[in-house]
């Protein structure tokens, strides 16, 4: 118990007994005086009510030097609203933007409270005597820090105090056991919500991600929808994860809080999330539009088809154009969504409008030349986006250097006999050679181009331009001038020359006797099939444009 109050007596055996010491004890003043944390002088009348039971405490507070001279320096402690992080942190950054006056520094004193843990209620004295640490003492309101116990306090005016709590964060998502919850949003991003958390003291989240089951690691740091408040008990807050999230992938997520004094325990685990299978093009084969010599010549391209996977809102469609020639011709481009039904983009155009997903998208391109001019070959993509995952196709145009075509003489192998070029129109049958199966079947006429040529060759009876391939009797290809063939179609071909046995449509053998030049511009064409080739007067050759 405390020794005597005011206007009573005290003696030195009372300051023994207060010690714990026998009452015989020898004592004197300035030991009694210090041991109940008093300075110097001592006198009996600084020692009412004083208790040896008072622990010491570490108060932090703040000291404003106000820039002007004329004003005082003023103690504080902490604002108590919006300010409690950095009381819990026992820093000032900040505080100028908060009191527009002078230099705040955090000081230290040593007081003491009844008893050895700080609760709600309790009294801070500023020594072992009864004195009281108030406002009137020199500060003025707000929350203080105390180092000893690692708490944060409001004193009311007489050194009582309110709103106690712990300087380090909580746990996230601590009532009531709950979790973090993440929502999928797309193959690529999820929304991570931590709900009802504590954020008195709470600087930022620290939050890690796990997956596919693999180990957890830090994501991102996020600052709380609201804290550093007394009533930021219960704080809601979402996260936006968009970075290295495929589709498919299964997400979990846990959540430390932490301000610059210390780290939370780790939330609970959060349910696993599975991303959607996210937005896919189908594969596609590159092709070529080619061109002979000509005026004002336009080729259209066979219906091509395109699949979409899991579309979401508008696909963009843009059109590279040549720029080999100038003028330069026009790539253009007309889409539906159902064979033959160009329903979408209705009429051929370079700049197409954003039309809807859809599951498959059906097309057409054509090229046309500008006056006379020629274009050497050059790659133009058609670029097809949904969702931000493009697809980019690529076709090959050419105008006046055409290669790849036989004579207009020359008459083609079908299952009706032989025919001239002029009696056939694309969907017509033709035989062709299946590599895979090893077999001669009847196929369509995907496309049929009717350029002119002055680079044309007769082999044997087989009138060809220079750089067409026709197949040996191993299946293997052969050209009059493979450079070319390799520079304009990337085919690999060897050199074709007298002696060489061809593949024939009955197994026939056919020797070359003769290879000469066959002068003159003529018009020629080619046949595209989906094996790539055809038989012309029974010998097969390429047919790829």
């Amino acid at each position: 118990m405390a020794l005597p109050s005011a206007t009573n007596p005290i003696s030195m055996s009372m300051m023994n007994a207060e010690f714990g010491d026998s009452i015989r004890t020898t004592i004197n003043l300035s030991t009694a005086a210090t041991t109940f944390g008093d300075s110097s002088p001592h006198s009996f009348s600084e020692l009412f009510g004083a208790s040896s039971g008072r622990t010491a405490i570490t108060l932090r507070y703040l000291e404003l030097d106000p820039a002007a001279s004329e004003d005082p320096i003023a103690n504080y402690g902490w604002p108590s609203d919006g300010e409690l992080v950095l009381c819990a942190e026992n820093s000032t950054t900040g505080l100028d933007d908060i009191i527009d006056a002078g230099t705040w520094t955090s000081r230290t004193l040593s007081e003491f409270n009844s008893d050895s843990t700080i609760t709600d209620g309790d009294t801070i004295f500023a020594g072992n005597t009864g004195a009281t640490v108030t406002p009137a003492a020199g500060y003025i309101d707000g929350f203080f820090c105390e180092t000893t116990q690692n708490v944060i306090f409001d004193l009311n005016s007489s050194g009582v105090v309110s709103g106690k709590r712990g300087r380090a964060p909580n746990q996230p998502v601590s009532d009531g056991g709950a979790k973090p919850t993440a929502n999928a949003d797309s193959a690529t991003q999820v929304t991570l919500t931590i709900p009802s958390t504590n954020t008195v003291v709470t600087r930022e989240f620290d939050i890690h991600r796990s997956i596919g089951g693999g180990s957890f690691s830090r994501v991102a740091t996020v600052v709380p929808s609201a804290s550093g408040s007394s009533s930021n008990t219960s704080v809601s807050t979402t996260y936006v994860d968009s970075s290295g999230i495929s589709a498919g992938n299964s997400v979990q997520y846990k959540v430390f809080a932490q301000n610059a004094f210390a780290t939370s325990s780790a939330s609970q685990t959060s349910d696993a999330v599975t991303t959607p299978a996210g937005t896919q093009w189908g594969s596609f084969t590159n092709y070529s539009m080619l061109l002979g010599s000509g005026t004002s010549q336009t080729l259209e391209s066979s219906e091509k088809s395109l699949t979409l996977t899991n579309g979401s809102g508008n696909t963009t469609i843009t059109v590279e154009q040549p720029n080999n020639s100038s003028p330069n011709p026009d790539l253009e481009i007309k889409v539906g969504n159902a064979s033959g039904n160009y329903n979408l983009i209705t009429s051929y155009t370079e700049t197409p409008s954003a039309i809807a997903a859809a599951s498959t998208y059906f097309f057409k391109t054509k090229l046309t030349q500008a006056g006379s001019k020629n274009n050497s070959s050059e790659t133009c993509d058609i670029v097809f986006t949904n969702n931000g995952v493009q697809k980019t196709i690529t076709v090959t145009v050419e105008i006046g250097g055409l290669g790849l075509c036989i004579h207009e003489s020359m008459l083609v192998d079908t299952p009706n006999g032989l025919k001239s070029i002029y009696e056939l129109n694309v969907g017509d049958l033709v035989n062709s050679y299946d590599s895979e199966l090893d077999i001669v079947e009847s196929v369509p006429i995907d496309e049929i181009i009717k350029p002119m040529h002055k680079n044309l060759y007769k082999v044997n009876d087989l009138i060809l331009t220079e750089d067409h391939p026709i197949f040996d009797e191993n299946k293997k290809l052969l050209s009059i001038s493979p450079e070319l063939s390799k520079e304009r179609y990337s085919l690999d071909t060897n050199k074709l020359e007298v002696g060489h046995k061809l593949k024939t449509l009955n197994n026939e053998e056919l020797v070359v006797n003769n290879i000469t030049r066959y002068d003159g511009e003529h018009k020629t064409y080619t046949i595209l099939t989906k094996n790539n080739n055809f038989f012309v007067e029974g010998i097969l050759v390429h047919s790829e444009i």
